[in-house]
């Protein structure tokens, strides 16, 4: 597991990055975390479902356990997919992003 995957990233602290082009490029990293946890996420709640399904003693335990985690990846899942359309709606060019997107229009 490297360093990334354990903490959230960290801002671009790079004095001569544009500043959109700096918040892009952080808010790709943060896309990538959030999937990131998302992913593990899922895999723990598999790794309870199927302890729950072997071992009678704590299957209500796991199985709580599991529904919990199945819930966080989904949180996880719709903040990440709402980051990325942000990184989707501010790195098209400036022309077509805004193109229609004028509430006057």
């Amino acid at each position: 597991m490297s360093e990334n995957d354990v903490i959230p990233p960290r801002p671009t602290t790079d004095p001569d990055a544009e500043p959109l082009a700096a918040l892009l490029g952080d808010l790709q990293a943060l896309s990538d975390y959030l999937h990131g946890r998302s992913h593990q996420t899922y895999e723990t709640a598999t790794r309870f479902a199927a302890n729950a399904r072997r071992n009678a003693d704590t299957r209500a335990y796991d199985e709580r356990q599991a529904v919990m985690l199945e819930y966080q990846h989904h949180i996880w899942q719709e903040i990440a997919g709402l980051v990325d359309r942000l990184v989707v709606r501010y790195s098209a060019p400036a022309d077509e992003a805004g193109a229609g997107t004028d509430p006057a229009e």
